[in-house]
């Protein structure tokens, strides 16, 4: 009974957060012009909201009996359904070969980005991107803390509970945890809402593929690394040298200088000095 309240009052939360609390978080985003220092501030609420719900996810599951294996934190043969044959190291590769796509792509948008392209989704999710040294660690924090305990929570304890506390079969529990997932990023708009549950879906697939969390907790942390720390929040076109303009040389006024007194001697204005004969010797 206890563990059936918990879970209700876990769903209910994250049903008030997706549904309230966009609102709020769309406010708080539009005031980063005028105050970035709430950027920061949003990454810190985020980073400690994230830990906060896995915590609660944890004690729930924990109440029902299930270890970390039965919600897949932990090698193969976990999770709902224990994982397929090969499962384990088919998902790795797919991981890494992901993990490195999404870097590949990332690079692609910033370099056309760089060049002043503009990137219609990117506009949208703007505020969230850090612009100084110190907002990218915790933007940094953040990419860590959303990979780690949004699998944990969304593919590992709530398909779980799902199954073995609302006795619904897989496929319903995983979708409603996929779609939990999706409208939680609601104040990235429409578009932010179908690009996670898409990402969830593959997630989810992963997993249950695994029988564990680990390889699609590691592409997500990839993937949110990428998105915050390599592609640019707006357009920033370089300079390129050619298309500097030229900068006017600098005007040299020539001083006059004062002429050097030329001093001319002219033979006929020398004095005539009168030839001193030596005295002839006496006789």
């Amino acid at each position: 009974m206890i563990t059936l309240i918990l879970s209700v009052a876990l769903v209910l939360a994250l049903l008030l957060t997706a549904t309230v609390g966009t609102g709020r978080t769309r406010r708080v985003l539009a005031t980063f012009a005028a105050v970035p220092a709430n950027r920061i501030r949003f990454y810190r609420r985020l980073i400690a909201t994230g830990w906060i719900r896995a915590a609660l996810a944890m004690l729930v599951t924990s109440t029902a009996g299930l270890s970390l294996t039965d919600i897949g934190v932990s090698g193969p043969g976990g999770g709902p359904i224990g994982g397929a044959p090969d499962g384990w190291g088919l998902t790795w590769v797919l991981a890494v070969v992901m993990s490195l796509s999404a870097g590949v792509g990332s690079l692609r948008v910033r370099r056309r980005m760089r060049a002043g392209q503009l990137h219609r989704q990117r506009a949208k999710i703007a505020a969230l991107i850090p612009r100084t040294a110190r907002e990218r660690r915790y933007a940094a924090g953040l990419a860590l803390t959303a990979g780690i305990t949004e699998e944990v929570l969304f593919r590992g304890a709530l398909i779980v509970l799902g199954i073995e506390v609302f006795h619904l079969p897989l496929a319903a529990s995983a979708a409603l945890s996929l779609i939990l997932f999706a409208i939680l990023h609601a104040y990235q708009g429409l578009a932010g809402s179908l690009g996670a549950g898409l990402l969830g879906l593959w997630f989810t697939g992963m997993t249950l593929l695994a029988g564990s969390v680990l390889p699609a907790m590691v592409l997500h942390v990839a993937i949110d690394l990428w998105a915050l720390l390599v592609v640019p929040a707006e357009p920033t076109p370089r300079v390129i040298e050619a298309d500097r303009p030229a900068e006017p040389a600098p005007h040299v006024t020539e001083v006059d200088r004062p002429a050097e007194p030329t001093t001319r001697i002219i033979e006929a204005d020398r004095p005539t000095v009168p030839a001193i004969r030596p005295p002839a010797p006496a006789a």
